[in-house]
């Protein structure tokens, strides 16, 4: 018996080994992704790719050059000229480097005899390469020579929207081709023209609305007023000047978006966040599409990522930005050391590099620029060194893909994509490229396949909505015919079930027999006509009371949530059908009802209440409900839907929780004859002895796992000793 014990303890434990392992697996995704694999993100999931850059060269030093010294000193700026020369902000040591594309140095500038360079931090060469670099030590921007002569400064302009006193710190700069200098210099980017006039900013960052800053701006005293501190908008990091004439920018916007394109006037045109919170002005608008946000499956999309590589959460610090004349925009995240690569629609191509001391890891990035081949610089300050990238053929015909796509040359997108997925049939953003391609070609339910291989929610319901008009345009009589159908029958169910559950209550009320299973289920339908009356049906026949109809009203709440699952229309859906689990789904419905009965019974006995288990449980069931009545319909209707309805199906879905809610609120009430404001107390509390009663459950069921493992170890040393 003791042997057959400790083979069952061992396959339990090998079980559990099992399990978790198999967990972790489930979490890095189907594709294990290791430390040194590029990758892309699939909902926040890291899914591995080819590899799309490899690093070709590194330059460690500028070589032997008279008394220079040969090693860079923290680095924090490099920009690759028209001629393919490389030129170094080498910070640390007071000067620019220039070098070819060999890695060789041609020359070495510090700048005016009688003001030499002192802490520069950025560099912006032209055509002709003149060189405009911030000196940020000496508080000017300061043009120089292709062979290093003085030609001009720019200091601080003189204007009545710039204080005098603000120190002149430009990091940053690029100039356009009308001559403008656009500077980085704190929350904005200052413009001035060639003769050093103050042209105003670009891109103010949003502040975003603080309703606590405005009502004590509204009601408190001056002397209050002048003890609030100043919001101040979300730094820039950095900017360059892309080929479309457009100015690129990282800052540390969180709300639109690190990564911005601006256009003349300094509206971010790239891709903006799409949380609930985003891109709203109005307060009230943005709650109400954070509340409803959370009914449907999909996170919203952000730049980087949102957790370390030890899954801790973090937020990214993208220190440079690059675009090369393809359009493509590549920037690097500091703290990761992480290499991220968008296209013009801020997809995400490819995420590449790290931290490490290795070839192809950084120790701390600081500036990345991208040369006429496509081949990625990379300038690491604590390294002191440039490593080189060069693209393979797998990234290159990706970009090719993306330029035939956006120069409207379809066919050969399609066909540059196919040899995308040739090559890794996973490639998401192949099936999304490949999508829009036959979107554009008005193939309408190809396209829709392709986006869903994609899991792209927004490009399955646009081609969705052009599939669903050609449909209803072709059979506009069968549709509105199913309407009118669908009309009467939903009228004819509330006759029936009103009819019903009035005639059944009334039966019930009058009779003493006890209520059979069909009648309670009858009767229950009355709640969603007459709440309060059902409710003191409940309380003053609780002797007649049949516990089989609420059983079978939450079991058709689970069978319901399962219909849900999968019947919602794609792009709506909470949930994909092949991750759920019919155990956490049945726990998700049965759990909260369940655990409500205990904490109103419990608390309602400490409050003097009236009500017994089995009404509680009744009621419980009852309010139920809305949930079978609502949420399957809702869900069959959700196939005719996109997302541009998501609002609408968010907000049903929502007002089907807080009548549930109300309900239960109103049987605390009607249940135990508190008064308005006793029974609110007494909701909260039951609230509060739930959230209580999981806690509780979740520790007990954390510490019995540990002390299985324990007692399991204790008995495998025991073993081992033995033996």
């Amino acid at each position: 018996m003791k042997v057959k014990k400790r083979k069952k303890r061992s396959l339990l434990a090998i079980m559990m080994i099992l399990l978790i392992v198999m967990q972790n697996v489930l979490v890095m995704g189907a594709t294990v992704v290791t430390k040194s694999s590029d990758y892309v993100l699939v909902d926040n999931e890291r899914i591995a790719i080819p590899k799309t850059y490899i690093p070709v060269k590194s330059i460690n030093n500028i070589g032997i050059l008279g008394e220079e010294s040969k090693f860079l000193k923290e680095p924090l700026d490099l920009f690759i000229s028209d001629y393919g020369n490389i030129f170094i902000v080498d910070t640390g040591n007071n000067r620019i480097v220039k070098m070819n594309n060999q890695g060789e140095t041609l020359d070495i500038f510090r700048g005016p005899e009688d003001k030499m360079l002192k802490s520069p931090s950025g560099i912006f060469v032209d055509e002709s390469e003149d060189m405009y670099i911030a000196d940020t030590g000496n508080q000017r921007v300061v043009h120089l020579s292709p062979t290093g002569e003085f030609i001009e400064e720019f200091v601080n302009p003189e204007s009545e929207l710039i204080d005098s006193s603000d120190p002149f710190k430009v990091t940053k700069l690029c100039i356009s081709e009308t001559g403008y200098i656009y500077l980085l210099r704190g929350e904005s980017i200052m413009i001035m023209d060639s003769m050093n006039r103050f042209r105003g900013y670009l891109g103010q960052n949003k502040i975003g609305f603080n309703l606590v800053e405005m009502l004590v701006r509204k009601f408190a005293s001056e002397t209050q007023k002048s003890f609030l501190a100043k919001r101040h908008a979300a730094t820039y990091t950095n900017l360059t000047l892309g080929p479309d004439g457009m100015i690129y920018a990282t800052s540390r916007d969180t709300i639109e978006g690190e990564i911005k394109k601006l256009n003349t006037v300094g509206n971010n045109i790239f891709r903006k966040y799409g949380s609930a919170a985003s891109g709203y002005s109005n307060p009230v608008t943005a709650k109400i599409k954070e509340l409803t946000q959370g009914f449907i499956q999909g996170t919203s999309f952000v730049f980087g990522e949102r957790r370390t590589d030890e899954g801790l959460p973090t937020t990214p610090l993208f220190s440079d930005i690059a675009v090369d004349e393809l359009g493509i925009v590549t920037v690097i995240e500091e703290q990761s050391g992480k290499v991220y690569q968008y296209d013009q629609d801020g997809n995400l191509l490819t995420v590449f590099g790290g931290t490490g001391e290795q070839k192809g890891l950084f120790n701390r990035s600081s500036s990345i620029d991208v040369d006429k081949d496509g081949n990625i610089y990379i300038l690491d300050k604590l390294a002191n060194n440039i490593q080189i990238f060069e693209p393979t053929h797998f990234i290159k015909l990706v970009h090719q893909a993306v330029t035939a796509f956006n120069d409207g040359q379809y066919d050969k997108a399609y066909e540059l994509w196919q040899e995308v997925l040739k090559i890794d049939e996973n490639y998401y953003l192949a099936h999304i490229g490949i999508g829009n391609t036959l979107y554009k070609q008005e193939k309408w339910e190809s396209s829709m396949q392709e986006f869903r291989l994609a899991n792209d929610r927004g490009g399955y319901s646009k081609a969705f909505t052009e599939h669903r008009y050609e449909v209803f345009r072709e059979y506009f009589t069968i549709f509105v015919i199913g309407a009118l159908v669908a009309v009467v029958l939903v009228f004819l169910f509330v006759k029936y079930t009103k009819d019903a559950s009035a005639k059944a209550i009334k039966n019930f009320a009058t009779s003493n027999h006890k209520m059979g299973i069909w009648e309670g289920i009858k009767i229950s339908f009355n709640i969603i006509y007459k709440p309060f009356y059902t409710f003191e049906i409940i309380k003053y026949h609780k002797k007649r009371l049949n516990l089989v109809a609420p059983c079978i009203i939450l079991l058709g709440a689970f069978i319901a949530r399962i219909i849900v699952i999968f019947t919602t229309h794609y792009p709506l859906a909470s949930i994909d059908p092949n991750d759920s689990n019919i155990i956490f789904e049945a726990v998700k419905v049965l759990l909260p009802p369940l655990t409500w009965v205990i904490a109103s019974f419990a608390v309602s006995s400490i409050l003097d209440g009236e009500s017994n288990m089995s009404q509680i449980f009744m009621a419980s069931g009852y309010c139920m409900l809305p949930s079978i009545l609502v949420n399957i319909p809702l869900a069959l209707l959700s196939n005719l839907m996109s997302l541009n309805e998501k609002g609408l199906y968010g907000a049903i879905t929502l007002i089907v929780t807080i009548w549930i809610l109300l309900l239960f609120f109103i049987s605390i009430k009607e249940l135990n004859n508190y008064g308005f404001w006793k029974s609110i107390g007494t909701y909260i509390l039951c609230g509060l002895t739930i959230l209580l009663i999981w806690i509780i459950a979740t520790i007990m069921y954390v510490l019995t796992g540990r002390l299985y493992q324990f007692v399991t170890g204790i008995i495998t040393e025991i073993k081992m000793t033995l033996l």
